[in-house]
């Protein structure tokens, strides 16, 4: 499935608390958690990338998204696409995602896990880590 990855240097920063928000949707929630094969946290860790890929844009033509969901509508709910990838931080597997409706800059990505990835890592806004990104044969 996955024929290599990207390491990537970034850096924890504060997000608006929205990504809360969304993986509680139930139509979020229950994707997340047959991606994760656990219950998704609810809330994102916020990375800025650093290097060497600096924007979701790149990232995307350098190593291809595990998934693509794209924009739908339920009832009167319109509910954003995401690009996806599998990954590990700090060998704690992940799923690095990237709203299609997104208000962040291009280079912020979120992750999402099975726990708090700030409280367990102990990270704070600045603190520097390592990402791998799993790309997609497919």
């Amino acid at each position: 499935m996955y024929n290599n990855y990207v390491d990537l240097e970034c850096e924890v920063v504060r997000g608006c608390g929205e990504g809360a928000l969304y993986v509680k949707k139930d139509y979020y929630f229950s994707l997340l958690r047959s991606l994760l094969g656990l219950e998704p946290f609810p809330g994102t860790l916020n990375l800025n990338l650093i290097s060497p890929i600096k924007n979701y844009s790149e990232l995307c033509s350098i190593c291809k998204p595990s998934f693509k969901l794209e924009t739908i509508h339920l009832s009167s709910t319109r509910l954003g696409g995401v690009i996806a990838w599998y990954g590990l931080l700090m060998n704690i597997p992940c799923l690095i995602i990237r709203p299609m409706l997104s208000r962040h800059r291009a280079n912020i990505i979120e992750v999402i896990a099975s726990m708090n990835l700030r409280n367990k890592l102990k990270l704070k806004d600045g603190s520097r880590i390592k990402l791998r990104i799993f790309c997609s044969k497919s």
